[in-house]
């Protein structure tokens, strides 16, 4: 491991990722990918709104470790939240409402009709909430003002100490 401009920073290389682990009621569990990344993406990319993020290359930090290249995935202007994990949140949000509106309708929407304000009587009735205000906490508030619900951002359990 090799220290790159401080102490608090440091880098390794890993050649192959580690499977994750999850728990069931059967002990643990051994996966390696997401099973909905793809539809995850075709949905997100359809929004009002999006638009690829930039790549920025950061040549200095590149020099400083010894490697090839260092990009960085610039986030911080996607859909205007100035964070970086803006989809997530939003996503959940918008799966909620359609499995929602599917249960009550028999027909699962679009996002496009929810953004449109097309099925507002079936959403206004449809609360979200978070614990955090920060990225995750954004991305929620923003996917329930786009796909027409409301929001609760809860920050009562925060740690004040």
């Amino acid at each position: 491991m090799q220290k790159i401009l401080s102490e608090d920073f440091s880098f390794q290389l890993t050649r192959k990722p580690a499977p994750r682990e999850s728990y069931d009621q059967n002990g643990p569990r051994r996966y390696t990918q997401f099973d909905c990344a793809g539809s995850g993406e075709k949905e997100i990319t359809s929004w009002p709104g999006y638009r690829p993020t930039p790549l920025r290359c950061l040549d200095g930090l590149a020099r400083a470790a010894g490697v090839r290249a260092v990009l960085y995935k610039d986030e911080g202007s996607r859909f205007n939240l100035g964070s970086f994990k803006a989809l997530g949140g939003a996503y959940a949000v918008a799966s909620i409402l359609q499995r929602e509106i599917e249960v009550i309708t028999g027909k699962r929407p679009s996002t496009e009709q929810l953004a449109a304000g097309s099925l507002k009587a079936l959403t206004a009735d449809i609360t979200v909430t978070c614990a955090t205000d920060g990225n995750h906490g954004r991305s929620v508030a923003w996917g329930a003002r786009t796909f027409g619900c409301r929001c609760v951002i809860d920050t009562s359990c925060r740690d004040t100490a």
